[in-house]
């Protein structure tokens, strides 16, 4: 499929940067953008484009979108990362919590709502499409697996934006990713 690939890294800039925005009010301190990429790739290769799933035991937080392009977003972080996230948006000391109560995995849920929908607003500002996702679930890596496997049968292109987003102070690194069916190619191609 034709498309323009500095649209897509301009879009992937603006996304991640509008991602980082949301993310420092929510923890309140100086966020920075390790990594802010764009990926055309085939589905079936998706689960080597994913680092979190090295990790033991991640925390991972999942949406689908629910309007007219097709895709879903991801938030990871190791269980460390994420304990600390919890307590620095607690205003605790960082180490203080050590097992996930219900409202700490919903901080979870609404960092990924909140934050992946920072990211849709920019990809919406070049298109005409309206992008918003569900109502996020923590999910496992094993359940994760098997649906981009299933992703992967189809045979198709995906576009992978993925950004990293840390906060140095206190060692949380979060990745987002936002995967889209190549049909997001032709909307932003034909929007600008």
């Amino acid at each position: 499929m034709e498309f323009k690939k500095d649209i897509l890294e301009e879009v992937s800039i603006a996304g991640s940067n509008e991602a980082s925005v949301s993310f420092a009010k929510l923890s309140g301190e100086k966020i920075t953008i390790s990594v802010s990429e764009v990926e055309i790739t085939v589905a079936e290769k998706i689960l080597q484009k994913i680092s979190f799933f090295e990790d033991s035991r991640p925390v991972v937080a999942y949406a689908q979108m629910i309007e007219e392009v097709d895709g879903i977003s991801i938030l990871a972080m190791s269980r460390e990362e994420a304990l600390n996230f919890i307590d620095l948006l607690n205003r605790k000391p960082i180490g203080t919590t050590g097992v996930f109560m219900d409202i700490d995995r919903s901080a979870i849920k609404e960092t990924l709502n909140i934050i992946s929908n920072s990211y849709l607003n920019a990809l919406a500002k070049r298109t005409s499409e309206k992008m918003t996702i569900s109502h996020p679930h923590l999910v496992n890596t094993k359940d994760l697996k098997e649906m981009f496997h299933e992703i992967g049968e189809k045979k198709e292109q995906i576009i992978v934006f993925r950004s990293i987003l840390e906060i140095a102070k206190h060692k949380i690194s979060a990745e987002l990713y936002l995967i889209f069916s190549e049909n997001l190619v032709k909307i932003i191609s034909d929007n600008n």
